[in-house]
């Protein structure tokens, strides 16, 4: 049975595991260091008694080698002090030492206490009592320090185990850490990390899709819904791009009309011309006027041609494209809308190398920015279009000496519906779309405006294109 459990419900288990790990080591350690605290205890009494037990043997010693009887009266008081304290002690001494080897040392305690009484009033050449009574004094002793002995390795294991138990909690603490590291990494970071850059590659018009990860979490339903988010921003931009294409279309159409109207007269007079002079010996003049309808043809053809090249719908497919012939295409297209005193300049060089753009959409980029310079000067100025080259970049250069950009709009011009000019004669879409154009590109698009001089917009595209995605646009 698989459980899915949200972000929130996994990171509460989490912490509980976390808890409960921390908890089971401090109450292990907890214990440890109760016994390791009951043991230090133990071996303090059990010092204590065996000092007893050496200040008895102490007077002992002193009975036979003055004859004191005050001596055997001093030694009957540590054997009473020597009861008490292995009475307190009875239950460690016999979990250490056995019932056996505690019910031994309380014998050779009650015998030593009766010959010390027997000795009272004797004589202390006795040898028989003497030795008997250094015997069991001895044997007191040895008890006694094999005891403490035996206890201090007790608590030498219980240290050893103890630091085992520290150096354990140290590695499952490190381990437990690099665990969770990895799967905080792994769940969490790295899907906002490949969100962020996907974000990144969107503001420069690369509409990719996060990688979907196999989690019912809060993460999973956050990259199902950006990625949701960025199908529809790629056919919202699609879709903005075709309605200003059709929109640049409808502008030029009235232009591009009457530019096909002037090779059509001319095919139709030299028609009328050739009729008349179909039966005149002069073969070099009606071959003129065959040569001059086929010019004016191919006139009409190429305008045709460009204009459905531009509003036709393709995928976003890059190739190689001579950059003064896609300058002068769009000059042409847009030669209804210059007036008599506008200048048009192209000054691009024939070295110039051929950058991988696709060209319908480089030329709606063109289109748009032409026509806002040309509309900024009403009064007639100068057109012209520079290129150059520099580290693998060509930028282009589109300048009019028009009637400039105010400073508070040079961060808006970008934006997309914002237009200064009045309700109906522009929808705000054309430089907002360039912009979008040329970032495709993976190139920018920057402006440079003083008002009353005019303006300067620079593409810069890089020369060579990484392997784009296939878009519709």
């Amino acid at each position: 049975m698989h459980i899915n459990l949200k972000l929130g419900q996994k990171i509460v288990c989490f912490l509980a595991v976390i808890i409960f790990m921390i908890s089971a080591i401090e109450i292990a350690a907890y214990r440890s260091l109760q016994r390791f605290d009951k043991r230090l205890q133990f071996v303090e009494m059990a010092d204590d008694l065996t000092k007893n037990i050496l200040e008895m043997r102490r007077v002992e010693k002193n009975y036979f080698l003055y004859h004191d009887e005050a001596s055997l009266v001093e030694a009957l008081d540590y054997v009473h002090r020597i009861k008490d304290l292995s009475y307190n002690l009875r239950k460690e001494i016999m979990d250490l030492a056995g019932d056996k080897m505690f019910i031994a040392f309380k014998q050779d305690l009650n015998s030593y206490e009766h010959i010390v009484g027997n000795l009272l009033g004797e004589d202390p050449r006795n040898n028989g009592q003497a030795n008997e009574l250094r015997t069991t004094g001895r044997r007191l002793y040895e008890f006694t320090k094999g005891m403490a002995r035996l206890e201090r390795l007790e608590i030498s294991s219980l240290l050893e185990r103890y630091q085992k138990l520290s150096l354990g909690a140290i590695v499952f603490i490190v381990f437990f850490a690099a665990v969770s590291y990895s799967l905080v990494r792994r769940h969490i970071v790295k899907p906002l990390g490949q969100i962020e850059a996907t974000t990144r590659k969107i503001a420069n018009g690369d509409f990719s899709f996060v990688p979907e990860i196999k989690s019912h979490d809060e993460v999973g339903s956050c990259i199902e819904t950006f990625n949701r988010m960025v199908k529809e921003l790629k056919e919202n931009q699609d879709m903005l791009v075709q309605t200003k294409k059709l929109a640049s279309l409808g502008t030029l159409t009235s232009g591009v009309a009457h530019e096909i109207n002037n090779p059509l007269n001319n095919i139709s007079t030299s028609c009328q011309i050739l009729i008349e002079e179909l039966d005149s010996s002069d073969k070099d003049y009606l071959r003129k006027l065959l040569r001059n309808i086929s010019v004016q043809a191919d006139k009409a053809r190429d305008l045709v041609r460009n204009l459905l090249e531009f509003s036709r719908e393709k995928v976003f497919a890059v190739d190689r494209v001579r950059l003064r012939e896609l300058v002068e295409d769009s000059l042409e297209l847009v030669q209804s809308d210059l007036s008599s005193n506008v200048e048009t300049s192209v000054q691009i060089a024939d070295d110039i190398p051929d950058p991988m753009v696709d060209r319908s959409r480089l030329q709606q980029a063109f289109l748009n920015i032409i026509l806002n310079a040309i509309h900024a000067m009403p009064d007639g100025g100068t057109l012209s279009v520079k290129a150059r080259t520099e580290d693998g970049t060509v930028f282009i250069d589109i300048s009019d000496t028009g009637v400039g950009i105010p400073p508070e709009n040079l961060n808006k011009i970008f934006d997309p519906f914002f237009t200064t000019k009045e309700v109906g004669q522009g929808t705000g879409l054309g430089l907002s779309v360039s912009y979008g154009i040329v970032k495709k590109h993976g190139g920018r698009l920057t402006v440079k405006s003083k008002e009353g001089k005019g303006t300067i917009f620079t593409i810069a595209l890089p020369l060579e294109q990484k392997k784009m995605e296939k878009a519709v646009v």
